[in-house]
């Protein structure tokens, strides 16, 4: 349930930039003018301080939120698993758009004198949007991180990256001709220690599964077994 409530508020904030973005190309405008330009100046002035110092609080909560989760979910035995999610690039690509959107609010703010007097409004209207944009992600990324504590949550991210090709790459199985009928293969697994400069895609289950089995936890190493048979059927 909560994959797909992640799923649609990432879905509900793309849908919301680009209609935003739509109705601002038919002259829409979020930011409203006043009559006398010092005004327009002053309430452009106030928007642009509030976008900054919300997306700079919430940019510091995000990373908060992150080196906390971090810190729950590495135990000693979830060494692997840890290092696979968090090398991924969502949180980069994340973060890497927080500070695109936060430097291009500031940037706004310095050239607000160049905005107004040439009534280019429009770029108000983006720094609005995007800055809702950014904002609306906040609450899946959070979601996403709050999934690493739970290792059931955590077995079917890292069942997810369980692909034919990572297992090939490995050479965690080795398929040829079946000697003994005509016509069918046979598979088997490889059975050897970490290869070096190549990640295991299995190495974070099994250490999951060991742990299931270490602390006799059934309802774990089900739920586990059936999430990578599932996802390698």
């Amino acid at each position: 349930m909560i994959y797909w409530f992640r799923r649609s508020l990432v879905v509900f904030a793309l849908l919301s930039l680009i209609i935003g973005m739509l109705l601002v190309c038919r002259g829409v405008h979020l930011f409203r003018t006043y009559t006398s330009n010092a005004d327009t100046v002053t309430g452009a002035l106030y928007l642009l301080s509030t976008l900054t110092q919300s997306l700079a609080a919430i940019i510091g909560i995000a990373i908060a939120v992150l080196f906390i989760t971090i810190q729950t979910s590495s135990r000693p035995n979830f060494t692997r698993a840890v290092r696979e999610l968090h090398s991924g690039k969502i949180i980069g690509a994340f973060l890497l758009l927080f500070l695109t959107v936060l430097s291009g609010d500031v940037l706004s703010l310095a050239f607000l004198a160049t905005i107004v007097s040439r009534q280019a409004f429009w770029i108000l209207d983006l720094n609005v949007l995007f800055s809702l944009f950014v904002t609306i992600l906040l609450a899946p990324m959070v979601l996403l991180q709050i999934e690493n504590i739970n290792p059931l949550y955590l077995a079917i991210r890292l069942c997810s990256r369980v692909t034919p090709r990572r297992i090939r790459v490995y050479q965690l199985a080795t398929i040829g001709p079946d000697p003994a009928q005509v016509g069918r293969f046979q598979c088997s697994l490889n059975m050897w220690g970490q290869q070096h400069g190549l990640v295991d895609p299995l190495g974070g289950i099994h250490e999951i599964i060991m742990t299931a089995v270490t602390n006799r936890d059934r309802l774990l190493l089900s739920g586990v077994n059936r999430i990578l048979l599932r996802c390698i059927a």
